[in-house]
């Protein structure tokens, strides 16, 4: 990839602390003062910085799997003349969608629903999605596999939290637990307890085996325009059937690919990058995923803005 330049305004202990922050925001500040060769003090007040800047929010981010959304569609969406922005409006307003991304290129918008089955998937398409105004096409692909989904721009780790099949049974108070730490991670231990009307110790135990099955991840999430990253771009790629996966295996490694899905439908499959400026997605399309083994096509839409962006699947009535 061309080489990484990040903003004057971030330092290299901002960006060590970042991609810290991004492997496990529960490291305590002594851990990260004496990683990074700087003093706690040093480390509060920039980490206060950081959060308090919106450069980087600290967040659970838990595993759809794992929390019984099983069924993901990808949504490419055609407005009819002037009523993009009811579209728009209807799409944020609907709770399956997760993200939903305004996009040059055949499509005027890219979105992501996440959905418990299929039953959930027919009301869906049937029922809310055609009683949005302006809708005038829709493509549908279901999602087969999702190989890579990732928050992390900085870490060297993937951050890849797909768990198919849990290895622990989650309990109400896991629910609870995950629930309480989507709407604010930072909660201390002893807070939590009080809240969930159990010890501290126990929440302690439950969020470790929580972290442990990979069910939740505890991280800084960064902006990506405050890094210095000037877009995203959704891409669809056709390949050679037989080559499916281990394609999207290429492609989910690298570090500015978020999001990999193998699905049905016009792609076989669908990847979400960010990028510094043209040149780097360039670079990336025509260099990087040419080299992919079994790639037949790609189709690149640039996204112009996020309009809708959701980490939570747990609601207070779930």
């Amino acid at each position: 990839m061309i080489p990484v330049r990040y903003p004057e305004s971030l330092d290299p202990i901002d960006i060590s602390l970042i991609r810290e922050l991004e492997t496990d925001a529960r490291q305590p500040c002594s851990h990260l003062a004496a990683k990074l060769g700087v003093t706690r003090p040093t480390i509060q007040h920039r980490m206060e910085r950081l959060l308090d800047a919106g450069i980087i929010s600290i967040t659970c981010v838990a595993s759809h799997i794992a929390l019984g959304y099983g069924t993901a569609v990808i949504l490419a969406i055609n407005s009819q003349p002037s009523r993009l922005k009811e579209v728009v409006d209807g799409l944020r307003s609907c709770p399956p969608v997760r993200h939903a991304m305004i996009c040059t290129g055949r499509f005027d918008i890219i979105a992501w629903a996440m959905l418990r089955d299929r039953k959930e998937l027919a009301d869906f398409l049937s029922d809310d999605l055609r009683a949005i105004p302006g809708l005038a096409h829709l493509e549908t692909m279901l999602t087969l596999k999702h190989v890579k989904v990732s928050t992390t721009l900085l870490a060297d780790e993937n951050g890849r939290l797909v768990v198919e099949n849990p290895a622990v049974e989650l309990d109400t108070m896991d629910f609870a637990l995950i629930r309480e730490l989507q709407a604010d991670a930072r909660q201390t231990s002893n807070h939590l307890a009080s809240k969930l009307g159990t010890s501290g110790s126990t929440v302690r135990r439950k969020i470790q085996q929580l972290l442990r099955s990979r069910i939740i991840s505890i991280q800084a999430v960064a902006d990506p325009f405050a890094l210095g990253f000037d877009g995203m771009a959704s891409i669809g790629l056709k390949v050679d059937r037989s080559r499916v996966n281990e394609a999207a295996d290429a492609i989910a490694s690298y570090r500015n690919v978020q999001t990999v899905a193998i699905c049905t439908g016009r792609y076989d499959i669908v990847a979400w990058a960010v990028f510094r400026g043209v040149s780097d997605l360039h670079h990336f399309i025509t260099s990087e995923l040419s080299r992919v083994a079994g790639l037949r096509d790609t189709e690149t839409m640039t996204n112009l803005e996020l309009v809708k962006f959701s980490r939570r699947f747990l609601t207070n009535n779930e």
